[in-house]
Formats: structure tokens, C-alpha cells, sequence
């Protein structure tokens, strides 16, 4: 039966200008019917827009592909323009309808241009795609001659279009065993003429993958990859369908060590630790009676002071690898118990007794994986007499230790070994403080410590005892480790200009055995010989191992150097801050969270710093907006990223950009109270910084949390001759002090809480970066010595005064349990600008920066090297 002959229609069919974007709707069969038409006049040269829009290569905001359809007025001659507004390259091409060309492809530059007959009132439309960028688009109709004359009757037919191109069968993710293959497929219907297929992989197209289904195997593949496939018709037209990942399945771990039951007094940390062997990272989460602790995501669960109140808890962990099942250890349980007190036997006469005193036990383990290879335990002396010091411990393990005075001094002519128990004696000093330094040289030990003497009945002094290790408490190689990958990149354009062709490893985080290094550079490599791997701005790395790890899939937002990395207090979401502005991903995975934008006028805004409390989040950079609102180099967000606007302050007045940006540290006390800046900037809302002797700022100044009014502290310090810009690098705040490192004229300061001064060193440049790890405070900076106010170049440092040689130590560490903040260790670092990013645990010393070579090993390196901790 004919649709249409029945039907008759004596009205002019209206023009069509549209423009139609592909979608994934049924396909389906158009009946267009047209009438009679009557041409009595028309404009010679008639020029009429038919389409515009803008296309993007990258489907993201707007399609890549569209459709214009159009009905010419007259028959006749007809010119198409296609004009766009950039470099992008965009083309198109002409059609019936059935999808019949009458065109090749048409391309080239802005306008392309087709010319050709067309017939009053007849269906056409364009293809028109971009296969670069983002071009917004205009299309245009030019009648050229006209044919006109009596009413000509059009035969009425219907005009079948050909049916949409769409999807019905979209890609499924797949989980994949190690060793197995699995298949991606696609079903497609519709379009014009035969469909091609290109399958993509995370974006990238996969040579050779041409057909509907892709079959990939475990072993060759990478764990999260996306799969998509592109499908395009003979007409040109591309569909894509949606992304599919491939997870590959891993074996359960492999509990190689159960926690045990522990036994603690009261106020004591206790401590339970898993060891796993799996295929992928391992991610461990522990509970207390069933439920999880919240953070607690590290092999070693630590209970700090525990109390009677969690006697008789018990205690798992559950271990996963990659995306395999969890995996469940044993049962452990905490036994909490009164404290005891010193033992004291009989006396040997009415005056005397000998009193024993308990110095700590815990776990010695020389890999450090069960527990720290070294521990530090500070005692106060019984009384002025004969003191014994015993350790023992229950396994084969070469223990050893050492005993000190509060100076640091060793006064044992040798190191305790080569006996089960270790045995001392000497005469210790009534109310002093000594400290027993004890390892394990091979082998895993848990020990007792005790101490005791003979003392005057009337005499008896209680013993203090803090044993419990803290990360940098041990003393780390002054030799750099050789068996680590290094980093290799441009040099710091952003701050220094093209000065050196070396890495910038800018800043370091540890998580667990997960080591991040951001900076700016373009890859790491094994040694300076071998080939590089791509790694822009920020690499992962096995902080055990030294070896890179793939688990860790940076975001592509991170497309500038890297300036901050901080971790929340829950250890749920990794904040990176940098060139690009504030992200935060997952710290397992680096999956993209959020990502804040930020400007600076109308260039792009930066991130120096990041300080996380448990509910905010404060930046501070080189920036005038944050998420389109106005801030002035300050802001505050919560946890999710929303923007604080009752937070407000603004640093304004700055002396320049980049490595001289109004902000470059921020600092919260650990009450949450007071939010310490830094940076270089003359001052906050309407309250100036202090100044110097000679009239210049010191750019710091401490705020209120709570409104950020300006509070009363500030930090003066002196600068002697030195007649620049007092600007702040870094700042770190403790229970006890403010400690602040210098640029500009480059000192080190140790301050109260309250800003009055108690230390000051100079270095011959920049104080860039401070770590505080238990009593010890790391400082990296670029000079080539660093010493005191009153002499500034210790002797070590010097070769020659004449010529001038110096060694350049730019890495150093000093004691915070003294008043004088002595200097406690120094490391070789060569390099222009020296150490920025320090890591510190008890099993490494990881740093940093733009350094060449390192450690008295002289070992050459390009960003990044290590320093392992050693027992004697």
C-alpha cells in the first residue's frame, strides 16, 4: 500500500534550518512528505545560515560530530561556507537523504567550501566534525541562480533516512584472573553502509583492534584500565560507547605473620602487627571486637596509653591485595594490668635495699617489619651509686645497645653484645638523665629492659621511663643508599628559570610503604644510564623497595608541578595542591575525589601549601579566586571541598610570584586555634606584618581560626646587616615551639608559642624545608653550610678560604629535647637549590629536591635518594 497516495497537501512545506545532534535513541524510519510548491520570485545570491554549534574532539561538553539539515528554496546553483573560530581542523560533507553523497570530504582551513546543484524544497543535510579541539561553527546557504517559472508539480515519494547509528549492547566491565584472557564486545545497529570498529584503551586507540569484540589478557594488560570502542558508519558518522574497566583478580594474600596477645601496664602504648605477602599492594584495615578503628590502615596498630578500661579486647586485621578478597588474621587480645612498682628485695641492712626498676620491653626486629630495628629509652638514674642494666629477650637475634648520658656522650667503653642477657654496670649520677640506645643486628627479638641499684632506704627515687620509638629517633647512613630509582626532569622553570637541566623533586609524602614525590619533572629512571619512564609531576614509589609502583594511577589533572601533599587525618583522601590548583584522590589509588579550581587574574592560580585539620582544609598559594569567589591568596574549605565564606582574610601586597608568592606556608597548632602564614606578603586584611631594623617586612603572622582576625604573636628575629625582605619558607609548630625557616636572608629560628626568641642559625641561602619526627627537626635548604649566629661556617664545611671551597652540607638535623637545639647530624647534598621534600621514618630517611649527588658516598643522583637508619 502506498502511504502517501491518498494524501494530498496544498500548503508550502516550511523551510528547515536545523541543526540535529547524533543521539542514542531507537533507530527508526522518517516519511517525509512534500506538497506542491510554487516559486513566484526569489533574490538572486540570497546567502541564509543554516547551522552553528560548537564540536570538541573530546566529547567532553559538546558532541565531536553533528548533523545540519536543510530544504533550499530555489533549484539551482548553491554554495555551502563552513566557517569556524580557530586552528582546529574541521570538515564536512554533503548528503541526501539515504545518506547519498554529493560530496568527498570537504576540508582544509576556514571557511571550507562546496558548491554544487541542489533541488527547491528537497531534504539535504551536512556532516560536519572537528578532529581537533574545540571550534565553534557557523554554516551557511548561498543561492547563486534561480529557476523560476510557472508552479511545478512535485511528485510526492516518500524519503527514507537512513536509520540512526546507536549502541544496544554496551561494553561490561570484566574481572580477570593472572594468566586468563577475557573479551570486551559491542553490538551496534544502524547508520549508512558497513560499521568500523576502533577499540581504545584509557582513551588511546589499540592497533589492530578493529573488530567487535577485543580479547585482552591478564599478564599484558594494566589493572583499571577503561576500554571504549568508537564505531563509525560509511557516512562518517561515530558513535562511542561506554567505558568498561578491567579489574585483574589477585590471589588472597598470604598472612605471613599473625598478630600475637600483648600484655601492657597501664598508660603503656601496646602494639600488634601483620605481616602479608601478596600479589599487589596490600591495604590492611584493623578492628577492636568486630569493629573498625577508623585510620588505623597500617600493618603495625599502635594503642597508645592504653588503659584498664580495653583489658581483655581483642584485636584483628584484614588484609587485602590489589582488588583480591579480604583475608582475615587470628585473634589477638590486649591484657592491660595495673602498673608495677620498682621490686625491692630485703635489706642487706637497715639503710639499704636493692631496688629494681622496669625500663620498657617491646619488639626488635633487624628488617623492620615486625617493629622498629632500633629503639631509644630515656631513664632518670635511681641515685648517685652502682647501677646494673640488664636487656634479655626470648629469641636467637644479635642484640646489642649502648647507654649515654644526657649530653649524648656513651659511657660504656663498648657496645653490649654477644649475651643473653646483656648486662651493664657502672656509676650513674643521682637526678640525671641518661638513655640506653638498643638494636638488633640480625633477627627479630622481644626484649625486657631493666635497671637497678643498691640505694638508701631513705633515698628511694621512682624511675621515669620514656621508651616508646619515635620515627627519626634513630640516627640514619650519612652514606646515601645506591639501591634506589631517581628522578629525572626539567629544570624549575616556574622559580628559577632555566638554570640547570636536573629534577625538582619538590615535596614528599609517606603513606604506609607507599612513598608520593611531586615536583617538577618528567619521568624516573633506574640509574643516570638507564631509560627513563614517563612520570610527570608526581611518581609512586615502594618506600621499602626504592621501586616505582603502578598501583597508584596518577589523575590527568595533574598536568603542572606539584607543590603540596598532604593526608587527612583519617587517612581517606590525599589532598595534592600545585600549578593546577587543589585536588584530592584516593591515597590507595590516586581515583580522582574532587578538584577545586583557583586563578590568579587571568592566569591560571597556585598552591604552595596545604594544612588539613579534622574538618578543614587550608591553602595558601598564589591566587586572587577560588571556585569563582574572590580570596586573596588564603582560603579555607572543608573536608569535601566546599568553600568557607565566612573565612575570608586575605595576604595581599606580595613581592612577586612564583618562588616569591604571597603565601608559601601555612601551619595549623594543634588545638586548631591559630593558623600560622607564611610567605611574602606586607600584610593581612588591614594589620601589617612587623618589621626588621632596617624598615623591611617579616612576613609572618598568626590568625584566629575561628574569624581570622590577626592575633598578637610575632616572630622577630635578627637579621644583623642584611637588608632584604624578611620572607618565611616553612614553618612547623610543636606543643612547645614555633620554628620557622628563612628565604631572603636565610635563618633558621626557635621561637615560643608566643613569638619570643630562643635560637637562631644562619645559613649561606634559603631555609626550604622543616620535619619534625619525635626530638628531632630535619631541615633541608640550598646553601653550602649552615651554622650558627655568630659563625655560621662550621669547620667540616670548609676545604679552602682562599680560593673559596666549601662542602656543600644543604640537609641537617637537630635535637629539640636540648636548649640549644644543637646540631645533631649533617649530610652531603650537591645540587643548585638543594633538599625541599623530606620523608622520616624508622626505617628511612628519604629527601628530596634539585640534587645531583649525595651522601659521603658521593653517589650520584638526579631529585631523589634515601638514607636507611643504623643501630650503632
Amino acid at each position: 500500500m502506498n502511504l502517501v497516495s491518498n494524501l494530498k497537501f496544498t500548503s508550502i512545506l516550511p523551510k528547515l534550518y536545523r541543526l540535529v545532534a547524533p543521539t542514542g535513541a531507537m533507530a527508526f524510519l522518517t516519511i517525509v512528505l512534500l506538497s506542491t510548491s510554487t516559486i513566484t520570485r526569489a533574490q538572486v545570491g540570497s546567502v541564509v545560515e543554516i547551522g552553528s554549534g560548537t564540536l570538541a574532539h573530546d566529547r567532553v561538553n559538546h558532541p565531536r560530530w553533528v548533523r545540519v539539515n536543510f530544504a533550499p528554496v530555489v533549484s539551482g546553483t548553491h554554495t555551502i561556507r563552513v566557517a569556524w573560530d580557530s586552528d582546529d581542523d574541521v570538515r564536512f560533507n554533503v548528503r541526501q537523504p539515504g545518506g547519498i553523497r554529493l560530496s568527498e570530504t570537504i576540508r582544509g582551513s576556514s571557511p571550507l567550501v562546496w558548491s554544487g546543484e541542489l533541488v527547491a524544497d528537497e531534504r539535504y543535510f551536512l556532516g560536519v566534525w572537528t578532529v581537533t579541539g574545540r571550534p565553534n561553527f557557523t554554516a551557511t546557504l548561498e543561492s547563486e541562480e534561480l529557476v523560476v517559472g510557472e508552479p511545478v508539480e512535485d511528485p510526492v515519494e516518500p524519503v527514507v533516512e537512513a536509520p540512526t547509528l546507536e549502541i544496544t549492547a554496551q561494553p561490561a566491565a570484566l574481572l580477570v584472573a593472572a594468566e586468563e584472557f577475557g573479551e570486551f564486545s559491542v553490538i551496534a545497529v544502524g547508520g549508512s553502509g558497513s560499521l568500523n570498529y576502533q577499540w581504545l584503551a584509557n582513551g588511546t586507540a589499540i592497533p589492530g583492534a578493529t573488530s567487535n569484540t577485543l580479547t585482552v589478557r591478564a599478564t599484558d594488560a594494566v589493572d583499571g584500565t577503561a576500554y571504549s570502542v568508537e564505531i563509525t558508519d560509511s557516512a562518517g558518522t561515530s558513535v562511542f560507547s561506554d567505558s568498561a574497566t578491567l579489574s585483574i583478580v589477585v590471589a588472597s594474600p598470604e598472612i605471613t605473620l599473625q598478630p600475637v596477645d600483648v600484655t601492657v601496664e597501664e598508660g603503656e602504648n601496646a602494639t600488634f602487627v601483620v605481616t602479608a605477602r601478596g600479589e599487589g599492594t596490600n591495604r590492611y584495615q584493623w578492628f577492636v571486637n568486630g569493629t573498625a578503628i577508623s585510620g588505623a590502615t597500617s600493618r603495625i596498630l599502635t594503642i597508645e596509653s592504653a588503659s584498664l578500661a580495653i583489658d581483655n579486647t581483642s584485636y584483628t586485621a584484614q588484609v587485602t591485595s590489589g582488588n583480591s578478597a579480604p583475608v582475615t588474621t587470628d585473634t589477638a587480645t590486649l591484657t592491660v594490668i595495673a602498673p608495677t612498682p620498682p621490686v625491692t628485695t630485703e635489706p642487706d641492712d637497715e639503710e639499704s635495699s636493692v631496688t629494681v626498676a622496669d625500663l620498657g620491653q617491646g619488639i626488635l626486629d633487624s628488617d623492620r617489619e615486625l617493629g622498629p630495628s632500633i629503639v631509644r629509652i630515656e631513664f632518670d638514674s635511681l641515685a648517685t651509686a652502682l647501677h646494673t642494666i640488664r636487656v634479655s629477650w626470648d629469641s636467637d637475634a644479635d642484640v646489642r645497645f649502648n647507654v649515654f648520658n644526657d649530653n649524648g656522650d656513651r659511657i660504656n667503653s663498648s657496645t653490649v653484645r654477644g649475651s643473653n642477657p646483656g648486662v651493664w654496670s657502672g656509676e650513674l649520677d643521682g637526678n640525671s638523665r641518661y638513655s640506653i640506645s638498643l638494636w638488633s643486628r640480625s633477627g627479630i627479638a622481644n626484649y625486657t629492659a631493666t635497671i637497678e641499684a643498691t640505694l638508701p632506704t631513705t633515698n628511694f627515687a621512682a624511675v621515669t621511663v620514656d621508651n616508646e620509638p619515635q620515627p627519626g629517633e634513630g640516627l640514619y647512613s650519612l652514606e646515601a643508599d645506591t639501591s634506589t630509582w631517581i628522578l629525572e626532569g626539567p629544570s624549575p622553570t616556574l622559580d628559577f628559570g632555566n638554570r640547570e637541566n636536573s629534577a625538582w623533586g619538590q615535596v614528599l609524602l609517606r603513606i604506609d610503604d607507599l612513598l608520593l614525590v611531586g615536583g617538577d619533572f618528567q619521568g624516573v629512571k633506574r640509574n643516570p644510564n638507564t631509560a627513563v619512564t614517563d612520570r610527570p609531576f608526581l611518581a609512586a614509589f615502594d618506600a621499602v623497595s626504592g621501586r616505582p609502583v603502578t598501583t597508584f594511577q596518577v589523575p590527568r589533572q595533574v598536568n603542572g608541578v606539584v607543590r603540596a601533599l598532604v593526608l587527612s587525618p583519617d587517612g581517606d583522601r590525599l589532598y595534592i595542591g600545585g600549578d593546577f590548583g587543589l585536588l584530592a584522590v584516593d591515597p590507595a589509588t590516586g581515583d580522582l575525589d574532587f578538584e577545586v579550581s583557583m586563578s590568579d587574574g587571568n592566569d591560571d592560580g597556585r598552591v604552595f601549601d596545604i594544612a588539613v585539620t579534622n574538618t578543614q582544609v587550608y591553602i595558601g598559594g598564589d591566587f586572587t579566586s577560588v571556585e569563582n569567589r574572590s580570596r586573596g591568596n588564603l582560603a579555607r574549605l572543608s573536608l569535601d571541598g566546599e568553600l568557607d565564606n565566612s573565612w575570608t582574610p586575605r595576604a595581599v601586597s606580595g613581592f612577586g610570584t612564583g618562588r616569591t608568592a604571597p603565601v608559601q606556608s601555612v601551619t595549623v597548632s594543634a588545638s586548631g586555634e591559630a593558623v600560622y602564614v607564611g610567605g611574602f606578603y606586607s600584610e593581612i586584611d588591614d594589620t601589617d606584618t612587623a618589621k626588621t631594623v632596617h624598615n623591611r617586612h617579616i612576613s609572618m603572622l598568626v590568625l584566629n581560626a575561628s574569624d581570622a582576625s590577626v592575633r598578637p604573636e610575632r616572630f622577630i628575629i635578627d637579621v644583623g646587616n642584611d637588608t632584604r625582605v624578611l620572607g618565611v619558607r616553612d614553618i612547623v609548630v610543636t606543643d612547645e615551639f614555633v620554628i620557622i625557616g628563612w628565604g631572603g636572608p636565610n635563618f633558621l629560628s626557635f621561637h615560643t608559642l608566643d613569638g619570643d626568641l630562643l635560637h637562631q642559625y644562619v645559613a649561606e641561602s634559603d631555609v626550604q624545608r622543616l620535619v619534625v619526627a619525635g626530638n628531632h627537626l630535619y631541615v633541608g635548604h640550598h646553601g653550602e653550610f649552615f651554622g650558627p649566629r655568630t659563625n655560621p661556617i662550621p669547620v667540616e664545611a670548609v676545604v679552602s678560604i682562599d680560593p673559596k671551597v666549601f662542602i656543600p652540607f644543604k640537609f641537617h638535623s637537630f635535637r629539640l629535647d636540648d636548649p640549644n637545639f644543637p646540631v645533631e647530624q649533617i649530610w652531603r647534598i650537591d645540587g643548585t637549590f638543594g633538599v625541599w621534600g623530606i620523608s622520616v621514618a624508622d626505617d628511612y630517611l628519604w629527601i628530596s629536591g634539585q640534587i645531583s649527588l649525595a651522601g659521603s658516598n658521593e653517589r650520584v643522583v638526579d631529585g631523589l635518594v634515601r638514607f636507611s637508619a643504623i643501630g650503632d
